[in-house]
């Protein structure tokens, strides 16, 4: 497995913990299908379900932000808004036949996720824990 789940990723809220356990597991799903070999015709497909559900999810943790009156919407709505022109970049790169996937663009996405959940979504843990969650983020979210 390429990415392992485990609680230290966790947030404390249920909803953003199960998205981000969903995010994980379609990059390990991406990672496999890498090392695979598979040809394109099965690789972008992932590639864009991962550039999709970044954008929904993101959109969801700011939601959630939004709803809770979190101070550092702002700056965390920046960092997502360059991770996902990130992404939608390499897949876009990637179905013009201008980007290949390699063991660089894999370690990327990597750190990438688990950075942002280590350092940006992880502060919010303790601003939810203090204020209470949102009724509709304290349940685990109905992911695809």
């Amino acid at each position: 497995m390429f990415i392992q789940w485990s609680e230290i990723f966790a947030v404390g809220v249920p909803r953003v913990d199960a998205e981000h356990r969903h995010l994980v597991g379609v990059v390990n799903a991406f990672h496999q299908l890498h090392r695979s070999e598979a040809g394109r015709d099965k690789v972008f497909p992932i590639l864009n379900l991962l550039a999709r559900y970044v954008e929904v999810h993101f959109q969801s943790e700011e939601r959630l932000m939004e709803a809770g009156h979190y101070p550092h919407l702002p700056g965390h709505r920046r960092e997502h808004d360059e991770l996902a022109e990130q992404i939608f970049a390499l897949a876009a790169r990637y179905e013009a036949g201008d980007a290949e996937i390699t063991d660089q663009v894999m370690e990327f996405l990597k750190h990438w996720l688990l950075d942002h959940i280590l350092q940006l979504d992880k502060q919010l843990e303790p601003f939810f824990r203090e204020r209470g969650v949102p009724e509709e983020w304290a349940r685990d979210a109905v992911v695809p």
